[in-house]
């Protein structure tokens, strides 16, 4: 799922990957002391606007963690393959 939503965005290889293992280390209930859910750890008012309906859920964790960093790499112009 992670490789696939690195591919979908343009998100460099192991980018994903690499956020997800330091933020939540792969645990899908994570949550940190400041409120950050899931595997790619996401405010809840992040996973809202990304229209993530549930952040426990790994797969739309994952998604919307991809699009997020899209969207933030995109805008710093630092992700080169977005699509």
């Amino acid at each position: 799922i992670v490789a696939a939503t690195e591919c979908r965005y343009g998100i460099p290889s192991g980018l994903l990957d690499a956020l997800i293992l330091q933020e939540s280390r792969y645990h899908p209930t994570a949550v940190s002391p400041k409120g950050a859910i899931g595997l790619a750890q996401l405010m809840p008012a992040t996973a809202g606007s990304l229209g993530v309906a549930d952040p426990y859920d790994p797969s739309l964790n994952i998604d919307g963690g991809g699009r997020y960093l899209r969207n933030m790499g995109a805008s710093q112009n630092l992700v080169v393959n977005v699509r």
